[in-house]
C-alpha cells in the first residue's frame, strides 16, 4: 500500500468483500472534515469537503445504487475510504487544495475554482504615473500596487475614484504613443495636461504623492484637511473653488463604502483568521492563521499563548519581492473566498494597520464570536 495516501489523512478504512459497509461507515465521526475514497490499487477516486464526514461516505457508497442520479456510482470499486477530520472550514479549504493539487494534478483546474482578485498599480518609476487595474500581483519595489479587490468592477471603481478626485491622467494610450495633444480629456478640460504643460508635472508629481497616501492609509485624513480648505474659500467666497473640493470630497467619501473596507497596500496586506481547532475539551484550542502576499502561516495554540499570535502579526514577512505572482494569487484568491462573505466563519481581522493590537483586545473579540460574550459588557443599571 503506498505510503503517500496514509501520510496525507489521518485515518483510513477497508472495505473488504467480507466486510459490513453499515457497520464501518459507522465508525466514521460525523464531524467536518475531507474524505478521500480509494480504489483495490489504492488509487484516488474522489476527495471531497463535507461538514458531516459519516454522512458523506454513507450517501456515496449506500445510497448510489438504490436511486437514479447523474454522480457516478463509486460504490462498485472503492473498497479503502480515507479521513481527517478538521473543524475549521478555513484549514479544510486550505488542505483540499494542497490534497488535490497532490492526487488530482490534472483535474485541478476543475476541482479548484478560487476567486481571481485583481489590482490596482501605479508604475512609481515613470515620470507621468497612473491608476491601472491590473489581474497580476507584484510585491515589486517600482510597482505600487492595492487590493485584493473581488471583481474587476471594483478595483476600475476604486482607481476611477482616485483619478478623477486628484486629476490624474485617464489616458495611458496617449502617453505611450506620444501625441498628447489628440487627448479626448484634455480637450474636455477634465485633465490639466502635464503631458502638454511641463511646468505643471511638479504640481501632477504632488498630486500623485497626495492619492498614493489616501490609496495607503484611508481618506479620512486628506478629507479633513479638504473640508478645513472649503470652509476658508466659502468664507471668502470664492465659491467656485469651494464647489470643486466639494466634489473631490464626494469622491473620496466613496473609498469607505463596503466593497472597498479590506483594500489597503498589497505588501503590508496581513489578515488573521482564527478558529476552533477542538471543541470537545474543556480546554478550548484555537488555529491561527496569518495571511500575507507572501505566505499563509498557521499555528494552534491556547488561550494563554495569545502572546504567540501577537509577536507573530508583528513579526510577520509581509513583502518579499521574489514570490511567484501565481502564489499570491493562490494565498489571495483562497481569502477573499472568505473574507468578502457577510456571514464569516470564525474570527477575521485585518491587520495590515493594526500593529497595536493588544493580547487583552484580541481576547475580548475571540470571546464575542466564540462564547457569545459581547466584547463590552453592558453594565446593569
Amino acid at each position: 500500500m503506498p505510503a503517500r495516501l496514509e501520510e496525507s489523512f489521518a485515518f483510513s478504512l477497508s472495505l473488504g468483500s467480507e466486510t459490513e459497509i453499515i457497520p464501518a461507515l459507522a465508525g466514521i465521526p460525523a464531524r467536518r472534515g475531507l474524505i478521500l475514497f480509494a480504489d483495490s490499487a489504492d488509487r484516488p477516486i474522489q476527495m471531497l469537503i463535507c461538514a458531516d464526514l459519516r454522512r458523506t461516505a454513507r450517501a456515496r457508497l449506500l445510497t448510489q445504487n438504490r436511486q437514479i442520479s447523474r454522480k457516478a456510482d463509486i460504490s462498485r470499486v472503492c473498497t479503502r475510504i480515507y479521513y481527517t477530520c478538521i473543524q475549521s472550514e478555513f484549514a479544510c479549504q486550505k488542505a483540499y487544495i494542497a490534497l488535490c493539487r497532490t492526487y488530482f494534478q490534472d483535474q485541478l483546474a476543475d476541482l479548484v475554482q478560487l476567486p481571481k482578485p485583481c489590482f490596482v498599480k501605479l508604475e512609481t518609476r515613470l515620470k507621468l504615473p497612473w491608476f491601472a487595474v491590473t489581474e497580476k500581483p507584484s510585491l515589486n519595489t517600482n510597482t505600487a500596487m492595492w487590493g485584493p479587490f473581488i471583481t474587476r468592477r471594483n478595483a476600475n471603481h476604486y482607481a476611477e475614484i482616485l483619478t478623477k478626485a486628484f486629476r490624474l491622467c485617464r489616458n495611458a494610450e496617449c502617453l505611450s504613443s506620444g501625441r498628447y495633444d489628440l487627448c479626448p480629456y484634455y480637450q474636455m478640460k477634465t485633465c490639466d495636461g502635464p503631458c502638454l504643460h511641463p511646468e505643471q508635472l511638479t504640481q501632477y508629481q504632488q498630486a500623485i504623492a497626495d492619492a498614493v497616501a489616501v490609496a495607503n492609509a484611508g481618506p479620512d485624513e486628506h478629507v479633513a484637511k479638504l473640508t478645513a480648505t472649503m470652509q476658508i474659500l466659502s468664507k471668502n467666497l470664492d465659491f467656485e473653488k469651494a464647489r470643486h473640493i466639494r466634489d473631490q470630497i464626494e469622491l473620496l467619501k466613496k473609498l469607505t463604502q463596503p466593497e472597498f473596507r479590506e483594500i489597503g497596500p498589497l505588501s503590508e496586506f496581513c489578515v488573521l483568521h482564527i478558529d476552533l481547532a477542538q471543541k470537545e475539551r474543556k480546554n478550548l484550542l484555537w488555529v491561527a492563521f496569518i495571511t500575507t502576499a507572501a505566505d499563509i502561516c498557521e499555528f494552534t495554540f491556547s488561550l494563554e499563548q495569545l502572546d504567540t499570535v501577537i509577536n507573530a502579526i508583528r513579526d510577520v514577512d509581509r513583502c518579499r519581492s521574489d514570490i511567484r505572482p501565481a502564489q499570491i494569487q493562490d494565498h489571495l484568491g483562497l481569502i477573499c473566498r472568505f473574507l468578502y462573505r457577510s456571514k464569516k466563519p470564525g474570527l477575521w481581522l485585518n491587520c495590515s494597520n493594526q500593529r497595536n493590537l493588544s493580547p487583552e483586545t484580541l481576547a475580548k473579540q475571540m470571546r464575542a464570536v466564540f462564547l457569545d460574550i459581547p466584547a463590552e459588557p453592558t453594565p446593569i443599571q
